[in-house]
């Protein structure tokens, strides 16, 4: 079976009223020169050892990183009289590719390593969080999924009762649309983690258009957020969710040359 990777939108986020020495956008920048550096960053995760190994970069933006733990097991060996098991450690592994200026890592799934994604990506947020935290600045990932099949599937509803939209606070890659806007003034406004529009109408039902909300969708689906439909199919409830997609060739960034920069 091949190598499957998800995609992670990586969201920074910087806490005003503290100190700052960098940007947000610099500390991350910082981080990465300084793995690249030391080569091998060894870190404790709820006290189990795990070891960042930098790999090779792939031009000024792309970074190919390994995610390793400690595994202690037991290994049977021949003794003189019996079998005896003794001992042994080994460092299951994983890869982690980061786009930096796109604010982006593909995460490799391998549940012989980590069993669930969930996990690889709070590890890699209390990681860079670390990494950052003299600047005051913290680190969320928020998986990347397929918005093409949303609308026929919501087609599918004879009736929209509610619509959650949860958005992550703007990355400093910006954008044009009017919902980056929207997200953009309430972040200077309060400073919130997260920002949700909830539209809900249980006796009639919403109108939730295509024209009117495909930018939230595609931002959502993009990394930006998450959001649940919650509807009716004769008369069954149904949830409409966020799915995730695999990312493949990727075999062919690991084994492309770097680029001489």
């Amino acid at each position: 079976m091949a190598d499957q990777y998800y995609a992670y939108r990586v969201f920074l986020r910087q806490v005003e009223w503290q100190l700052k020495f960098k940007t947000k956008e610099e500390a991350y920048i910082e981080a990465f020169d300084k793995i690249k550096e030391k080569g091998k960053i060894q870190f404790f995760d709820w006290g189990n050892e795990h070891i960042i190994y930098y790999i090779k970069s792939l031009g000024r933006d792309i970074h190919v990183l390994q995610l390793a733990r400690k595994h202690v097991f037991q290994k049977p060996i021949a003794g003189d009289k019996k079998i005896e098991k003794v001992s042994d450690v080994d460092y299951p592994f994983i890869y982690l590719i980061f786009h930096v200026k796109y604010q982006i890592v593909l995460v490799q799934k391998n549940t012989a390593v980590f069993q669930e994604l969930d996990a690889v990506k709070a590890k890699i947020e209390r990681f860079f969080i670390e990494r950052m935290g003299n600047h005051s600045v913290g680190c969320s990932l928020i998986e990347i999924t397929d918005k093409r099949d949303f609308w026929a599937k919501l087609e599918e509803m004879d009736v929209i009762e509610k619509v959650t939209m949860t958005y992550a606070p703007p990355n400093f890659f910006g954008g044009k649309k009017s919902v980056d806007k929207i997200t953009k003034e309430v972040q200077e406004e309060t400073n919130y983690e997260k920002f949700k529009i909830i539209l809900e109408n249980k006796v009639q039902g919403l109108k939730f258009g295509y024209e009117t909300f495909k930018d939230h969708i595609q931002r959502l689906s993009s990394g930006a957020g998450d959001f649940i439909v919650n509807g009716l199919v004769d008369g069954v409830p149904k949830i409409l969710k966020k799915f995730k997609i695999p990312f493949k060739k990727i075999s062919l960034i690991l084994n492309k040359k770097p680029k001489k920069v």
